[in-house]
């Protein structure tokens, strides 16, 4: 007896979403290959991999049994380091973080999380998981090994923080590595912001898994609009050079937090800004 076919392959309108997503992706790279520096120098094979890379995260994250475990997981997880963020705040500002969540609850978060990623980073957890990252990238990438390490960093650190590992690179790093560097973090989502996202009601899993597949993405458009034309020092090879900064676990949470605050008063008068353009661009067309 035949299986029956699944509602997925069934439903013509699944046909037609995946049609426009393939559509935008050939139109992206359109777009980026008319805005780039050296048409006739496109790295076909780095383009190639790292869109099939992409694909390869794709159902590896969101169509496997260890997939979808991952998603309970990070939900669980960002969930616990929510609540932990939230006991800390209301020792600070009391019934304030139910009533002002964005300035009392998400913003704190950031600053707990951000103490987080440096306790991490003093013990060494996020060198080795960005180095794992950026060692499958060049090997099926080709990419150099510093705007690997640098796209690695960026899903977990940020724009702000992921220049740090590849500080011993940055003085020789190429024009099209440095445009990498900066695609990357344009292009993922930071661990300290993730969570104040998930606060918001995205899921805690989608936002993982977006965040890794962009990194290979952004090489690949960064490659397309400013493609290599010199050879880089870091070609085939993957090292995570950082100079410790902080004497011991405390000092590394206290730095991390210092960052933080740094980073939630910019998300603070950022988020202020542009709610009151908006309001400003109403009043003019209204």
């Amino acid at each position: 007896m035949d299986r029956p076919l699944s509602t997925e392959f069934q439903d013509p309108g699944r046909y037609m979403e995946r049609l426009i997503s393939f559509l935008g992706l050939i139109a992206m790279l359109g777009l980026a290959w008319l805005l780039s520096s050296d048409r006739r120098n496109m790295n076909i094979r780095l383009i190639l991999s790292g869109v099939g890379l992409q694909l390869v995260l794709a159902l590896l994250l969101l169509k496997t049994e260890a997939g979808k475990t991952a998603f309970v997981f990070a939900r669980l997880a960002v969930d616990r380091v929510i609540g932990f963020s939230n006991d800390g705040a209301r020792f600070l500002f009391g019934s304030l973080v139910d009533t002002f969540p964005v300035g009392f609850s998400v913003l704190p978060m950031v600053i707990f999380i951000s103490s987080i990623t440096g306790v991490l980073f003093y013990l060494g957890v996020l060198q080795w998981v960005v180095k794992v990252m950026a060692r499958v990238m060049v090997y099926v990438m080709n990419t150099s090994g510093s705007e690997s390490l640098a796209a690695s960093a960026n899903v977990y650190l940020g724009i702000s923080t992921a220049p740090l590992a590849v500080v011993p690179y940055l003085k020789t790093m190429t024009g099209s590595e440095i445009m990498a560097l900066m695609t990357t973090g344009m292009a993922t989502v930071a661990g300290s912001v993730l969570a104040a996202y998930v606060t918001f009601g995205v899921d805690a899993g989608h936002l993982m898994a977006a965040s890794l597949m962009s990194a290979p993405a952004a090489l690949v458009i960064s490659k397309v609009m400013v493609p290599e034309t010199e050879m880089s020092p870091t070609l085939g090879v993957v090292k995570v050079d950082v100079p410790r900064q902080d004497y011991n676990v405390l000092d590394a949470a206290c730095r991390g937090a210092s960052d933080g605050m740094k980073l939630a008063l910019n998300i603070a008068a950022m988020l202020m800004v542009a709610i009151a353009f908006v309001s400003l661009f109403n009043w003019v067309v209204g």
